[in-house]
């Protein structure tokens, strides 16, 4: 008996139906298998961009956290102790301050020292014709700027605004170096300007990167670095100062916050008797001042040393002289001299001259001292 089971004979069409299962089956595979690479692929780019943009969002977040906590670098400012300054008071503007005893007060002579000059004038006495934008209309233009809260550089000092100028910048002639800080206000129908000024030559041997010399025209001394005088300024404003500079600019701020005003009633000059008055004699220009037994009149050289042009001083004892008369050959040269307290001047004319009588600090009895003054015949 013969056991080999005769296979049987498959159609042609059965044969390739069987094929194609088996194609079908092996292509399903290798898409299941290209699906999962796909999906592993897909998988590891996200979780690339995940990690990478949490790294990037953790060294933000760092950055962020740094620089927040770490403060910038600035300079330590150097409180000012004002518990031993000095007061001053002008009673007839309303108006009080402080200021500190190295600083010395309405001696615009003195050019060695920090000094400070205090100018109080009545709005309707400004003369008109006053250069450098001084006179009475542009006082009152800028009394009304400010009290509208307008200008370039205003604070507020009390109750007003005040104008700031740029004294650090200005530069009248290309010799000129002012260092001189201003505060200009107007309280109780007066312009005041407080001026505080730097000594020159300290300064610039202190700080000499922001200067330089122009032999030609200036000789030895030093003038402004034009390209660095901006820069000046900007260094103080920092802190960032050294000496007698950075101290200037410093104190006058520090003035600036101790500033106080009053409202205050017109008070009418104080009339000396005649029996309590001595009379000054200049027989070279012939003329004659009454000032009160209280006062001295000086007028030997060693008192005149600072005034080349002055005749005599009128002292009370004081920190500063409180009449100066002195006489002048043209009017340009006191103009000049005194461009910024022309309203405190009282001119005479004498055999040709010009005789300028300053009130310098506003005591109530310089006004009929100055009064008093006499041409002799």
């Amino acid at each position: 008996m013969d056991n080999n089971i005769p296979t049987p004979n498959l159609s042609k069409f059965e044969q390739n139906k069987s094929y194609n299962l088996s194609t079908f089956l092996e292509h399903k595979a290798l898409l299941a298998i290209l699906i999962l690479v796909i999906i592993t692929l897909a998988g590891v780019v996200f979780y690339l961009l995940t990690y990478s943009n949490k790294k990037v969002e953790q060294v933000s977040t760092v950055n962020k956290i740094t620089s927040t906590v770490t403060p910038s670098i600035k300079p330590t400012l150097n409180i000012i102790d004002t518990s031993t300054w000095k007061t001053y008071t002008d009673a007839n503007v309303g108006v009080t301050f402080m200021y500190p005893e190295y600083v010395i007060i309405n001696d615009n002579k003195n050019t060695s020292q920090i000094s400070l000059s205090v100018s109080a004038e009545e709005l309707l006495s400004i003369p008109e014709d006053l250069p450098l934008n001084m006179g009475r209309q542009d006082a009152l233009n800028d009394k009304d700027r400010l009290e509208k809260g307008l200008g370039n550089s205003i604070i507020k000092i009390d109750s007003l605004y005040a104008n700031e100028s740029l004294g650090p910048l200005s530069q009248f002639e290309i010799c000129s170096v002012n260092l001189s800080r201003k505060l200009t206000f107007y309280p109780n129908n007066y312009r005041v300007i407080i001026s505080l000024s730097a000594p020159r030559e300290v300064v610039t041997s202190e700080m000499p990167e922001f200067f330089t010399q122009d032999t030609t025209n200036c000789g030895n001394q030093m003038i402004w670095n034009t390209n660095k005088m901006g820069l000046f300024e900007q260094t103080l404003k920092n802190n960032l100062g050294k000496g007698t500079a950075q101290q200037w600019y410093n104190t006058f701020d520090e003035i600036v916050k101790t500033i106080n005003i009053s409202q205050v009633q017109p008070i009418p000059p104080i009339t000396t008797p005649t029996s309590d008055l001595l009379i000054y004699t200049n027989k070279e220009y012939n003329f004659t001042i009454s000032y009160p037994k209280t006062y001295k009149a000086l007028s030997d050289k060693e008192n005149l040393y600072g005034y080349p042009n002055g005749i005599v001083l009128l002292y009370s004892g004081g920190q500063a002289y409180d009449v100066v008369v002195e006489v002048w050959d043209t009017k340009e040269a006191y103009q000049k001299e005194y461009a910024l307290r022309m309203a405190d001047l009282t001119v005479k004319q004498a055999g040709g001259k010009h005789i300028t009588l300053l009130d310098n600090t506003k005591m109530s009895e310089n006004e009929n001292i100055i009064a008093s003054f006499k041409l002799l015949q």
